[in-house]
């Protein structure tokens, strides 16, 4: 006999074949259950776990394997190994095989009934799988069985061998000549040994051993119950044909059912015991036996000379490959419930560091920023510790209009607000909720909708299916799914790391650069370089017009055409829309306040607010002027004054809100980037003109022969003005003059809601148009194509 390895140290060239001899290695562990799964422990009852699992080959049937194969295989011969094998023989197989033999060629035939986590770890061991139909336990003389097929198969050639665990005598007597020994060396003491029958190899070996070294150890088989199944052993009526001596072998059978089996190994795993479901089966049997010893009164017959019951029973294989049937077997009670279990069907995607960018990496390769404006933006919020994407918007351009795109989730109402250049909706992120990595409805409810936007082509906005797409939200994280999602759908996506909001925040909040560069916060040093760029210089008012007007034939303003400079626009304004403006003659950008100046600013928290929306779908490009009256020129002479304010609506959805104190008068426009000139100093396009307070009043201004275009206002009490209703027009020919030959056309007192006013002057005083916003209201206005 080879001398043991206690240290469990393999070394040279035989490393593997002794690492597997069970006559090298120490002993497989043989371990006492705890008293609290023993529940016989009060009656002097013993009861020792055999893990057979701990053996290389992870399973009981790596004895029979060994034994098996040292005795059948010739060298230079042998070239393939079959065997009908639920899973653990011809695991075992394979390991010998190639380990011990270098065949490569390990053949299982099985029925097909057998799980599919089982046929999966037979291939992840290399072994060639043949399925058969019929019994999933086929009766070893079945000439229709996978039993008798690896039979026939080894039969033909010398190459193939089938080992043949149920007929082959060197399948149990692998346990006499190893595991009952080790048993016995290690528990002298014995009482009892208890093993399942498949093969019966493993009881009629044990039992033969027993019986020779010491007659007095109680030899106890189990079999699955009738009509049941447990992986490993068989019913006793399939036994019958088994040529195996294993009814001398033992000296009672118990029939176990498959619930038991399973509970019983679940307690054994949990309690350190880790092992399969015929491992329950052999623990159940004993129980039962017990049990029945005790009711007889017979069970001290059981003990040896110092009282106590010592039980071997086996342990065979490890659990983790009938992990779904525990869940089938058993049922709920047996096991932890999941928390956010739903999550189990969504967020099925992988996900990647490197597509969450960082707000300066974004804002560098997805837009063109414009410095001026973003070092007045910070400077602002700073101010006031407040931004909004508005404003953020405002100092932004698309980089990249033809292989980039970004893709807003905000809700509509949002989007149109502080939509970003370059942009398209999909308003599946919620404002006010909890990120959807905190809570579990969120998030399956959004990539839900995620997952089926993205999942047909042709339902996917095709703005971004050629393009690399940056994906926003409110807070990042609804986007960093989003990305997750088009990145499993093949499109190229990045999100924004911490949103808009995380975006505006960092803006408002007041920090000094020092401190950002000590910390190498990039997206804070990017905005801190453009904030020690030059301010830009405020342009002064023209209070007076540098030219005067020259009156023609027709009563025309004749003012000559004007230009500014526009190196540094002012906050809201696009540095092309400002140069549009110059271009085409006006003489000064807006002021643009971003706070009450007591006249007309950008803002909401005004007297009177009027929201100016982009709804043009194709000349969409535009900016929108708005201006004061003064008492010396009409409305649309623009080239003699500085505009209040001077906005860039680029894309279709964009707005801006403006506020106007009470008791004044003015205009507004939409300037489309078709204007190519201003006509005499006036928005040679359509015009709107409006006066606040209590007698609140506003309508559409279109000369006939501009080529003006569509413009729709609506007032807080209803009131509609567009180019046909509530619209200013001559009285004569195609130019009114300064004469005051206009008319406003269907818009008399009492035709709508809110229009109570009749006349009008010259100077945009109350006397006609749409009111419905006296002393404080709120009007629409939408400009079109």
């Amino acid at each position: 006999m080879k001398e043991t390895n206690t240290l469990n140290v393999y070394k040279g060239p035989e490393s593997i074949k002794d690492y597997f001899d069970p006559d090298t290695a120490p002993p497989l562990p043989l371990v006492e259950v705890p008293a609290s799964l023993n529940p016989y422990y009060g009656d002097g009852v013993r009861i020792f776990a055999k893990m057979m699992s701990m053996h290389p080959a992870n399973n009981v049937k790596c004895m029979p394997a060994l034994n098996l194969l040292e005795k059948s295989i010739e060298p230079n011969v042998t070239k393939t190994v079959v065997e009908y094998s639920s899973g653990s023989t011809v695991l075992s197989m394979s390991l010998v095989g190639r380990a011990l033999y270098g065949l490569d060629d390990i053949r299982a035939f099985l029925s097909n009934k057998t799980s599919v986590a089982k046929i999966r770890l037979m291939q992840l061991f290399g072994i060639n799988i043949t399925l058969f139909g019929g019994p999933s336990q086929p009766e070893p003389l079945d000439e229709r069985g996978g039993i008798r097929a690896a039979q026939r198969l080894g039969s033909e050639t010398s190459e193939a061998l089938n080992p043949n665990q149920y007929e082959n005598e060197n399948n149990w007597k692998s346990h006499v000549r190893w595991t009952g020994p080790q048993i016995l060396r290690q528990l002298p003491e014995i009482n009892l040994i208890c093993a399942g029958m498949g093969t019966s190899g493993t009881m009629t070996g044990l039992g033969t051993f027993f019986k020779d070294a010491k007659p007095s150890v109680y030899r106890l088989g189990v079999c699955t119950a009738a009509g049941d199944r447990v992986p490993g052993p068989r019913s006793y009526a399939l036994l019958g044909p088994v040529t195996f001596p294993w009814k001398s072998s033992v000296d009672h059978v118990e029939e176990v059912g498959s619930y038991e089996s399973y509970r019983l190994s679940l307690e054994l795993t949990r309690n350190g015991l880790v092992c399969g479901p015929s491992s329950g089966f052999n623990l159940k049997g004993l129980y039962q036996h017990i049990d029945k010893q005790k009711a007889d009164g017979n069970l001290s017959k059981l003990a040896g000379p110092d009282g106590l019951i010592n039980c071997v029973f086996l342990c065979c294989d490890l659990p983790y490959q009938y992990v779904d049937e525990y869940f089938d077997k058993l049922d709920a009670s047996c096991f932890p419930s999941i928390n956010n279990e739903e999550l189990l069907k969504v967020d099925l995607y992988r996900y990647d560091e490197k597509w969450e960018w960082e707000a300066s990496k974004a804002l560098q390769t997805y837009f063109h920023v414009n410095e001026d404006q973003m070092s007045e933006l910070v400077r602002r919020a700073q101010e006031t510790c407040t931004c909004e994407v508005p404003k953020l918007s405002a100092a932004l351009g698309p980089r990249d209009t033809a292989s980039t795109a970004i893709l807003d989730l905000r809700q509509p109402k949002d989007f149109i607000q502080g939509r970003l250049p370059n942009s398209v909706n999909l308003p599946l992120a919620l404002p006010g909720i909890a990120s959807p990595f905190s809570d579990p409805s969120n998030l399956s409810r959004l990539w839900t909708e995620l997952d089926r936007a993205f999942a047909d082509p042709a339902n996917v906005i095709s703005e971004l299916a050629s393009k690399d797409t940056l994906v926003v939200c409110y807070d990042g994280d609804s986007a960093r799914v989003a990305a997750s999602v088009m990145r499993a759908k093949g499109f190229a996506a990045n999100s924004l790391r911490g949103g808009l909001e995380g975006l505006i925040k960092m803006l408002s909040t007041p920090r000094t650069c020092a401190k950002a560069e000590a910390e190498q916060q990039t997206t804070w040093l990017q905005l801190c370089e453009a904030q020690s760029a030059p301010a830009a210089a405020s342009s002064s008012e023209l209070t007076k017009p540098q030219q005067a007007a020259v009156i023609g034939e027709n009563g025309v303003s004749a003012i000559s055409k004007r230009s500014f400079d526009c190196s540094n626009p002012v906050w809201g304004l696009a540095h092309q829309d400002c140069q549009h403006m110059s271009d085409v003659g006006f003489g000064s950008m807006g002021k643009n306040s971003d706070g009450d100046n007591g006249v007309i600013w950008v803002g909401d928290d005004g007297h009177t607010t009027f929201t100016f929306t982009n709804r043009a779908e194709v000349d969409e490009c535009m900016t929108v002027v708005v201006w004061l009256h003064t008492p010396d020129y009409v409305s649309s002479f623009v080239n003699v004054r500085q505009p209040y304010v001077t906005w860039s609506l680029p894309n279709h959805g964009d707005s801006v809100t403006v506020s106007m104190a009470p008791g004044i008068s003015g205009a507004f426009a939409a300037l489309h980037r078709h204007v190519t000139v201003l006509r005499d100093g006036q928005v040679f396009n359509t015009w709107g003109e409006w006066s606040t307070g209590p007698h609140a009043t506003v309508d559409v201004s279109r000369e006939p022969r501009m080529d003006g275009n569509r413009m729709e206002i609506e007032t807080g009490g209803g009131c509609r003005a567009n180019m046909d209703r509530c619209v200013f027009k001559c009285r004569h020919g195609n130019r009114c003059g300064l004469s005051g030959e206009w008319y406003l056309e269907n818009c008399e007192a009492g035709s709508q809601p809110g229009n109570p006013h009749s006349g009008f002057d010259n100077l945009g005083n109350h006397s006609g148009g749409c009111g419905g916003y006296e002393n404080g209201g709120h009007v629409k206005v939408d400009f079109h194509d």
